[in-house]
């Protein structure tokens, strides 16, 4: 299990096994938008799931998997979270 951070979106992620010899896929779960530091972020999301790795998108140590950027690339092409996305977007720059 695997909380990332793509930019400035928060994700679980979750090995979903598939029967029949299909291959293995993440379950990604959108959860929030954060916009503090690479530190901040895993002390905030820590307390919340602390049995969980903490990948972050091009962090050094921290670094995400491509099989996990990849399928949060996939899961942000969903409407739901392109509408939440253009949402946060748009309170941006209101504010």
């Amino acid at each position: 299990m695997v909380v990332a951070r793509y930019n400035n979106m928060i994700f679980t992620c979750d090995m979903s096994r598939k029967l029949g010899g299909m291959r293995d896929r993440w379950k990604i779960n959108f959860i929030d938008f954060f916009e503090g530091s690479d530190e901040m972020f895993i002390a905030t999301y820590k307390s919340k799931y602390p049995q969980h790795r903490f990948q972050i998108y091009k962090h050094i140590k921290k670094s995400m998997s491509k099989e996990i950027r990849d399928s949060i690339i996939e899961a942000v092409k969903d409407p739901l979270i392109r509408d939440r996305l253009r949402e946060y977007n748009i309170d941006k720059l209101l504010f």
